[in-house]
C-alpha cells in the first residue's frame, strides 16, 4: 500500500483556476495588457514561473513576479471566495485519507495561495507541509516538483501516490515515477487525461483499495 499521498490543489481539490486566469488578466489590464485565449490557457497546470515567463517573453512585461503576486491576491482572492467551490468529496477525502497516511500537497500556485485556499477548506490541519511554486525551478510537467515532495518524506516514488487533474501535472507525477490518479470533476479545459494510470470522476471514487492496488508495495 502506499505510504503517503500527494493531492495538487487548483482542478483537483478547489474549482480555482478559472478564477486564477481571470484574476491574472483583470489585474494586468490595469497595468495595460491583455490576455489572449491562449495565453488563457497556458495559465492552467503550469507553475507561477512557467506562466510568468511567458506572459513576460509575450507583453514585454518589466515587472518581477512578486510584485505581480502582491497586485494580484487580492483580486484572487475576492473571487475565490465568490466563486471556486470545494470540488465534489474534497473535504471529505482529504480527511478520510488523512485519517490513515500522511498526506503532502504540491502546487503550481504559491505558498500564499495554497495557504488561502487550504484556510478556505478547513484542510490546513491535514497537510503538515505543503510545497507551492515558491519552492522549486522549474514547474510542472517538469519532475522537480514532486522529486523534492519524494526527498521530503524520504520515500521512493513507487511508495507514493499523486492525485491530479492536469496534463502538465500528470505528466510531472509520471516523470517522477510516481502512480497518479486523475480526477474528472474539476477539469474544466477538457485537458487530456490519458497519460493517468486511473482517471476518475470525482475524489469519492479515491477509494483506499484503489490507492493500494496502484502502490501495492
Amino acid at each position: 500500500m502506499p505510504r503517503a499521498i500527494i493531492f495538487d490543489m487548483d482542478g483537483t481539490l478547489v474549482h480555482s483556476e478559472q478564477q486564477a486566469a481571470d484574476a491574472v488578466g483583470s489585474t494586468l489590464e490595469t497595468l495595460g495588457y491583455r490576455l489572449n485565449q491562449d495565453q488563457r490557457d497556458f495559465i492552467v497546470g503550469h507553475a507561477w514561473q512557467d506562466i510568468w515567463a511567458r506572459l513576460q517573453a509575450d507583453l514585454g512585461i518589466q515587472m518581477g513576479l512578486m510584485e505581480f503576486i502582491d497586485r494580484y491576491m487580492g483580486e484572487y482572492e475576492r473571487l475565490s471566495r465568490a466563486h471556486a467551490p470545494e470540488l465534489p468529496g474534497a473535504r471529505a477525502t482529504v480527511r478520510r485519507l488523512a485519517a490513515r497516511w500522511p498526506l503532502t500537497l504540491v502546487s503550481g500556485s504559491s505558498r500564499r495561495e495554497i495557504e488561502m485556499h487550504l484556510g478556505i477548506l478547513g484542510l490546513l490541519d491535514c497537510f503538515a507541509w505543503y510545497i507551492g511554486a515558491d519552492d522549486y525551478a522549474k514547474g510542472k510537467p517538469d519532475p522537480e516538483p514532486y522529486l523534492k515532495a519524494c526527498a521530503k518524506l524520504a520515500l521512493p516514488p513507487s511508495a507514493l501516490v499523486v492525485i491530479e487533474d492536469s496534463r502538465p501535472g500528470i505528466q510531472a507525477a509520471r516523470a517522477a515515477g510516481i502512480p497518479v490518479i486523475a480526477v474528472r470533476a474539476g477539469n474544466f479545459a477538457k485537458q487530456d487525461q490519458s497519460e493517468a494510470d486511473v482517471v476518475v470522476d470525482t475524489l469519492n471514487d479515491v477509494t483506499e483499495q484503489l490507492l493500494e492496488k496502484l502502490s501495492p508495495n
